[in-house]
């Protein structure tokens, strides 16, 4: 973990990491997090999503705001155990493309649980390509 983050979640089964950088001109905002489940016998895309989203609300915003994949215009699209897509915030004026603006999200099996890790970005009107990147070799 790059030593820019702060730690402020750890507990079993759930890891949260973020960076904030808040200036007159602009602001900056990742997140890393890592969770572990066991799948059930169904679609294991859906549940990675479903629980994604529960997992997203750690992530603190203004008061009755969280944060949410972005399924309206381009669901997250899988290639080779990586999901890429976008993320909104619910009741707030922000959000941007899951791997970054984007989100990516990565998952591997380790015995019999799912481990999942995700990394999101907010910077407005800012290329996102080189964080995404960054999560890439991170996650």
């Amino acid at each position: 973990l790059p030593t820019e983050y702060t730690v402020s979640l750890k507990k079993e089964g759930l890891f949260i990491a973020d960076f904030h950088s808040y200036n007159v001109v602009q602001d900056l905002l990742k997140h890393i997090i890592v969770y572990e489940f066991e799948p059930a016998d169904y679609d294991l895309q859906e549940e990675i999503m479903s629980r994604t989203d529960s997992i997203l609300k750690y992530i603190p915003i203004n008061e009755g705001s969280y944060v949410q994949i972005d399924n309206r215009y381009f669901p997250p699209i899988e290639d080779n155990g990586i999901y890429r897509g976008s993320w909104r915030i619910e009741n707030e004026f922000m959000g941007g493309p899951v791997m970054g603006g984007p989100i990516i999200i990565k998952f591997r099996y380790i015995e019999d649980k799912v481990v999942v890790s995700l990394g999101i970005v907010f910077h407005p009107n800012e290329n996102k390509r080189d964080f995404v990147r960054t999560f890439e070799a991170i996650l």
